[in-house]
């Protein structure tokens, strides 16, 4: 029969710090493990966000073309009935014989486009890309548009 022997007050020390320190050790794993998983569960979402925004900045290069007849009461373009997807870019000559005015996506900021002048209107890298156009003239007055844009 074999008797335990007594273990000498250094050696107790020294089994007790071995012990702590694996004990500190898996809780300090466990608590890398746990800061992980919360910023995993933080930059997913971002991740999702940036991808949304980068698919909705891709460049199809396929053109729109549309020709307008313009006069006081309003032309409006909505891009997201035809062709589908909103615009990249878009330039607009007017061929007269009168000023149009337009907005973009709304209706703050009207824009002039004078008479055999052209007007390039880009959201390339922009958040929101242009969904609709609204054109109008003065009062009695009309204007024959090309409008060609990009999506």
């Amino acid at each position: 029969m074999s008797e335990k022997q007594a273990l000498t007050p250094r050696e107790a020390r020294k089994k007790r710090d071995d012990t702590d320190l694996l004990m500190f050790s898996g809780i300090m794993d466990a608590m890398s493990f746990m800061i992980g998983m919360v910023m995993l569960a933080v930059f997913i979402p971002l991740a999702d966000n940036a991808n949304g925004y980068f698919r909705s900045q891709s460049y199809e290069g396929k053109t729109h073309t549309k020709d307008l007849l313009v006069n006081d009461s309003g032309t409006e373009l909505n891009f997201l009935q035809d062709p589908g997807t909103p615009l990249s870019w878009v330039n607009i000559y007017n061929r007269g014989p009168n000023e149009v005015q337009f907005y973009v996506n709304g209706r703050a900021n009207p824009i002039s486009v004078l008479v055999r002048a052209h007007y390039i209107v880009s959201r390339l890298g922009a958040e929101e890309r242009i969904n609709t156009l609204y054109f109008y003239c003065a009062a009695t007055q009309t204007a024959l548009l090309d409008v060609d844009g990009e999506y």
